[in-house]
């Protein structure tokens, strides 16, 4: 009874933590290494809270298209984008995690995001690449 309820839960938690049945193997990645390598950079994230759970990192979020809740659009989102790619482009070091595993469905999708731009993927591991913009050479 509860202790069916109780690992279901516990079950549940972890796969919207973005663990899911591969708990060990995220923790034995080096993405945590890689962003704290970093410690000027901001990283801009398609699921937040799991890159917290990994990093202990606050990140920016990639903006949420509509509400799962009530399946409206977000008016605002063109706003975002254009913020989000300012950042990309900018001189500061700006880091694109692109997890396998989103925290909500309603989340832009990287493609969306690395329309204009060509980026480089600089990390890889087998749940999350991580990708720079690539910036424009001097002659």
């Amino acid at each position: 009874g509860s202790n069916a309820r109780r690992t279901a839960s516990l079950v549940a938690s972890y796969y919207v933590l973005g663990k899911g049945h591969q708990g060990i193997t995220y923790q034995q990645s080096a993405l945590p290494d890689f962003v704290h390598a970093h410690p000027d950079a901001k990283f801009v994230v398609n699921n937040p809270p799991f890159f917290f759970n990994l990093t202990r990192v606050i990140p920016l979020d990639f903006p949420v298209g509509h509400s799962i809740l009530t399946n409206r659009r977000n008016a605002q989102l063109d706003a975002e984008l254009a913020t989000l790619r300012t950042q990309l482009r900018g001189p500061d070091p700006v880091y694109l995690v692109v997890f396998n595993i989103l925290d909500q469905p309603g989340r832009v999708p990287a493609a969306r995001l690395m329309e204009p731009d060509k980026f480089t993927r600089v990390f890889n591991d087998h749940f999350v690449a991580v990708y720079r913009i690539d910036s424009p050479r001097l002659p």
